[in-house]
């Protein structure tokens, strides 16, 4: 999931509006990728506000990127990912089984 988010930041923020959902949003129509909006919609999982999520996403995204960049402190991006899905796991609370 970390990867089809990070593609979709390619943007640099762009589309990043309240209500929009920005980049991560713009995933979902019409193709099998796995989002954030589909998966609240397909009830994988539940998430209480999907623009705060798209934006907190966004930031930690672009931090750990200029992090791993600039390598201040050391980052790798195998810890960076590990961040990134320990944040997804946090935020979006999957459904239980009906």
């Amino acid at each position: 999931m970390v990867r089809v988010l990070a593609r979709g930041r390619a943007g640099h923020g762009r589309g990043l509006r309240p209500g929009t959902g920005g980049p991560v949003r713009g995933l979902a129509p019409g193709r099998s990728e796995p989002s954030p909006e589909r998966g609240v919609g397909d009830g994988e999982f539940s998430c209480d506000d999907l623009d705060g999520f798209t934006a907190r996403f966004a930031a930690l995204a672009d931090g750990l990127a200029l992090q791993r960049l600039r390598q201040a402190p050391p980052l790798t991006t195998r810890e960076a990912r590990h961040h990134l899905n320990r944040f997804i796991e946090r935020e979006l609370s999957p459904r239980s089984p009906a």
